[in-house]
């Protein structure tokens, strides 16, 4: 029975959630500390003499009884009791979609329809052929593909990885074993075609990494651009970045770039940092 590796559509919506109640604590934070800068009270707004009429409500009282008339010159404080009924809106609805978003999380366990054919007995997994695998065998398929092309830039190093990959610089190695204690699968320089901007051509580039997101099961490539002080070099970086970004790799999302200069070098809490985001 043959396996495949990408029966499955990578999971992204878990990540764009965790993204989404990052913005929501954000949203939650601020709109608290605004309350307690904005005037107590409700406004009521009454259609009298053909304008509006503005009124100061106090306490608990219900925004139908009439309240203290606010002059027009006191706008400062018409706008603030305004913004006041909003943020207490805004704040409410945040509240309540984050407890939304906790509980889906609390129950989500993709582990469990990528671990549904292994937990069978072994005469049925022979008669299935499961919608998705294992993770371990999962990561065994996708780093055994065959490359269908390699970098023919010569590969002439001392540095290899712990897993016995051979890099070209001190700091890919550093990533690279991050990557292993971290149980992140790669591939080294997997050819990646990439359509040149307003050309119907493609050009195959080299990214230092694909890296699995086992979770997701989503690619996420990882460029190190390790000469950054180098103007030449500086110069195609970023000529290199925008061409990702024209083929829809976003970076903090579809990719990762890091950078160092001779005065500045690979920090590897970053490497460490990137990693638990966008590949655990």
């Amino acid at each position: 029975m043959s396996r495949q590796i990408e029966d499955l559509p990578p999971s992204t919506g878990l990540p764009d959630l965790e993204k989404r109640r990052e913005e929501l604590l954000f949203l939650i934070k601020s709109k608290r500390i605004s309350l307690g800068k904005l005037p107590s009270g409700k406004l009521r707004i009454s259609n009298t003499n053909g304008g509006p009429q503005y009124y100061r409500v106090s306490g608990g009282a219900d925004t139908t009884s009439n309240g203290r008339y606010i002059q027009k010159e006191e706008m400062l404080l018409i706008k603030g009791l305004a913004q006041r009924r909003y943020n207490e809106k805004v704040l409410t609805m945040a509240e309540a979609e984050l407890k939304q978003i906790d509980a889906f999380i609390k129950q989500y366990h993709p582990e469990r329809l990528h671990n549904l054919h292994s937990s069978l007995l072994p005469a049925r997994q022979a008669l299935i052929t499961p919608v998705t695998l294992p993770d371990k065998e999962y990561a065994a398929l996708w780093t055994s593909r065959l490359y269908p092309q390699r970098n023919s830039y010569p590969l002439k190093t001392e540095f290899m990885t712990k897993n016995g990959v051979l890099v070209r610089s001190k700091s890919e190695l550093l990533i690279a074993n991050v990557l292993d204690e971290n149980n992140v699968p790669f591939l080294y320089e997997w050819p990646l075609y990439l359509r040149n901007r307003g050309k119907k051509s493609t050009t195959c580039v080299y990214p230092d990494f694909a890296c699995l997101n086992l979770r997701t099961r989503k690619v996420v490539y990882w460029e190190h651009q390790g000469k950054m002080d180098d103007d030449k070099y500086a110069s195609s970086a970023v000529e290199k970045q925008c061409l990702y970004l024209m083929n829809g790799l976003i970076p903090g999302c579809d990719i990762v770039f890091t950078m160092e200069t001779a005065d500045v070098p690979l920090d590897v809490q970053v490497v460490r940092c990137l990693i638990e985001r966008l590949l655990l």
